[in-house]
Order: structure tokens, then sequence, then C-alpha cells
């Protein structure tokens, strides 16, 4: 059977998605790889929409927000942890980090439904740190804990 979306091919558990021509992105168990690619041989044409209703939806929906914030709450307070970045192409090399503003602006997510959620929760911390000047973590974590107790 042919795979309908030229864009994500499945591997047992892990997914490799393709997002240009030259450039190849595979997930293995939230480690981030990329590896070039010698020559253009899919058709990047076709995108199918990703469709998630009621209990799966939550879920991923929970999840990408969990995961967001668990990254970016371990730089919380003056005994938070230093966080390792990576630069997606290797072109900026590695950023170490205690801020929870750059940590969550380098988290894209490759499950669409998780990525969402993460954008909408990035979202709100940007509208805390143009309103308050600062708390884009604290906003975070908060959010977080709103929706995981909004759900009990």
């Amino acid at each position: 059977m042919s795979n309908p979306n030229p864009n994500l091919f499945r591997v047992g558990e892990d997914q490799i998605a393709h997002h240009n021509p030259t450039m190849l992105h595979i997930r293995c168990e939230d480690v981030y790889l990329w590896y070039q690619i010698k020559s253009n041989y899919m058709n990047l044409g076709y995108s199918p929409k990703d469709l998630a209703f009621d209990e799966e939806a939550q879920g991923k929906l929970v999840s990408g927000i969990k995961k967001l914030s668990k990254a970016v709450k371990s730089t919380l307070g003056p005994s938070g942890n230093t966080v390792l970045i990576e630069s997606p192409h290797h072109t900026h090399g590695l950023t170490v980090t205690k801020d929870g503003v750059t940590v969550a602006k380098s988290i894209d997510l490759i499950d669409p439904i998780e990525n969402l959620a993460v954008k909408i929760v990035k979202q709100a911390a940007d509208r805390t740190a143009t309103e308050a000047g600062d708390g884009t973590t604290t906003s975070i974590v908060l959010t977080e804990a709103l929706i995981l107790n909004g759900l009990d």
C-alpha cells in the first residue's frame, strides 16, 4: 500500500518527515536529527491534514502542552537547570541557556496536533511578555496547571 502523504513516512514507531528537497528530518524517541539528501526523490506537492477528535485530540493537545512545560519549567527559579539547544540545521552550533523564553521558542514538535498546542501556549507566553515584560516561563507553567486541573 502506498503512503498517501509523501512528506511523512512511518518506520515502526519512528517518524521521518521530509521538509525540503535537500534535508531530511528524522525523529526517534524525541531526538531530532537532520540528514543531507543527495537528490530530490519525493513529490512534495501533496500535504493532507491530520484530523483528531474527542479523547485523541484532547490527549495530543495535553501531551504537547506537557512537553513544552516540562522543558521550560526546568529553567524556573534561581536553582533552575540550564538547557542545551542544538540548532536544527547545525548552522549556529549549540546554545546553553537558563532562559525559558529561548527554550520555548526552540520547541517544535513533529506531531502536528501536539505542535498546535505548543504554538497556542507560546502565543499566550508572548502576550505575557508584551504586556508585562517578563513572566513567560511562569505563564507557560500556569497554563499547563490550569488546563490539567480543568480537565479533571
